[in-house]
């Protein structure tokens, strides 16, 4: 797992990850409680930084997280970062899923749909870059008021840690309590953070950035912005096959729907359905030869925000997201260990300032 600071002069990277092993989770948990101090007490000088790291699932050796091997295996196309390891799609299922879609006698189990936290992976903290504000360096001549701006910019950057926390929420984990499981990541950021507040939510299986408020004015402030669509969301994807186009809009309504099993769930159109509207970009498309599966990595904006949204809009289309166990079916769904969904970047307006979180993108 991995957070990214990113600052006007320099990219530092922190990281740390669960290992099952009864010799090496003390180190863990220290690391763990090591890395959440340095960002209270904001030390985060490059000497006392946590080394980034996965498992090479080929080699078993442990690789940096969004260095070269690790871009090599994305490049590659067909792998996920998912459990504190990089997993391979199954591209067999996906390609016989393609063959045929419409069949319905695939004798496949879907993953029964289950509120469970996913004990493997951790959530840890992201310091979001500042964007240029209202007091942009180049509309400034003087050096003298140079230099008095970057003094005001350290001293916002302190109140962000104060008031803002930027999570980056693995798949798996709920991000507010159900009427069934209370551990979420709400309730572990609270332990951590007493007051704080989530700003906004993600799907049990989407992974990415969570804003959190540390404080009530600032929980306010944000969600509101978040209400009037002032905050900009992007998304990563993994699709099954590829867009007729390079790039497009879905505007498609989206309500709640009674299924069979007796469950509400989003559907488009369905009962008291509102404007649902996503923009998307075609990143980079994959072609599996040996196997003929055919999947697209896509950028996903969400101009609204409403209930599974991008993976009911990316259906729409003709090409539903990887590993959706809800609204996918047969191999499509089991294809993926995790949903390849992953709020990747998040802006949001903080004292005349624009901040901009990012995590490395999990495909």
């Amino acid at each position: 797992m991995t957070a990214i600071i990113r600052g006007t002069r320099q990219t530092k990277v922190f990281a740390f990850y669960s290992i099952r092993s009864p010799r090496t989770v003390s180190k863990v948990d220290y690391a763990v409680r090591h890395f959440r101090t340095l960002l209270r007490n904001g030390n985060t000088s490059s000497e006392s930084s946590l080394v980034p790291t996965l498992l090479n699932p080929i080699s078993k050796r442990r690789i940096h997280l969004g260095g070269p091997k690790y871009k090599e295996f994305m490049g590659e196309g067909g792998w996920v970062q998912h459990r504190g390891t990089l997993e391979r799609i199954d591209l067999e299922m996906l390609s016989r899923y393609q063959h045929d879609c419409s069949t319905r006698d695939e004798e496949v189990a879907l993953t029964t749909f289950m509120e469970h936290s996913n004990i493997e992976d951790e959530w840890h903290s992201i310091t979001p870059s500042i964007l240029q504000g209202t007091e942009e360096f180049s509309n400034v001549e003087d050096s003298t008021s140079i230099s008095q701006q970057v003094l005001e910019n350290k001293e916002k950057t302190e109140n962000i840690r104060r008031e803002l926390l930027f999570i980056n929420k693995p798949s798996g984990l709920l991000s507010v309590p159900s009427r069934s499981l209370s551990d979420c990541l709400a309730n572990q950021v609270l332990s951590s953070y007493p007051g704080s507040k989530p700003c906004h939510r993600l799907d049990r299986d989407t992974s990415g950035i969570v804003l959190f408020g540390l404080t009530h004015d600032a929980h306010r402030d944000i969600s509101m912005q978040f209400a009037a669509r002032t905050t900009s969301k992007m998304y990563v994807a993994l699709i099954a096959g590829r867009p007729e186009k390079d790039h497009g809009t879905v505007n498609l309504p989206i309500g709640k729907q009674r299924t069979e099993e007796g469950f509400n769930r989003w559907a488009i159109g369905g009962y008291k359905p509102r404007e649902s509207i996503t923009e998307w970009t075609v990143d980079e498309v994959f072609n599996h030869a040996k196997t003929g599966a055919v999947f697209t990595r896509v950028k996903l904006k969400p101009i609204t925000g409403r209930g599974h949204q991008l993976r009911l809009h990316m259906k729409a289309i003709g090409c539903p997201i990887l590993g959706d166990t809800i609204h996918g079916e047969g191999g499509l769904a089991m294809c993926s260990s995790r949903l390849c969904l992953h709020a990747n970047t998040l802006e949001v307006d903080w004292d005349g300032l624009r901040l901009k979180a990012e995590s490395v993108p999990p495909f």
